[in-house]
């Protein structure tokens, strides 16, 4: 399967990502989880997904939910709202300037972690769905 657009896979991968981050700030406490695509939202609420990739990370999201001893409250944030938009199209955040700290260096370490732990779920099927990073 050679897929042209792969916004659910990234923004689904997004959200895991951002939950892996912050768990251990999270941990017993009640959680919101804004996601940008309505389809990341309604398959991590139902815990599944027709797409391979998405249902793995599905799947880890439930594990993290099951770690942290809570359920997370999933809820779409329509994209002129996302705070998110202008980091990741490389603009700095008017939160740093406020004292929020980059972790850009720890989103490095949790990508690669997240992408092995994909590869390993999804075995050999795992290339052709997504093209992962060496």
């Amino acid at each position: 399967m050679n897929k042209q657009q792969i916004i659910f896979e990234t923004e689904t991968f997004c959200a895991v990502l951002a939950y892996l981050l912050w768990m251990k700030n999270i941990e017993l406490r009640h959680r919101f989880l804004y996601v940008d695509n309505e389809g990341t939202k309604f398959c991590m609420m139902k815990g599944s997904s027709e797409n391979e990739t998405v249902e793995v990370l599905c799947g880890i999201f439930a594990e993290l939910e099951i770690l942290v001893e809570k359920k997370c409250w999933l809820a779409r944030v329509p994209s002129h709202s996302n705070t998110a938009d202008k980091p990741s199209g490389g603009i700095s955040h008017d939160l740093l300037a406020t004292g929020f700290l980059d972790e850009m260096e720890n989103v490095i370490i949790a990508v690669k972690r997240l992408f092995a732990f994909m590869r390993k779920k999804l075995g050999k099927r795992a290339e052709c769905i997504v093209k992962f990073p060496k």
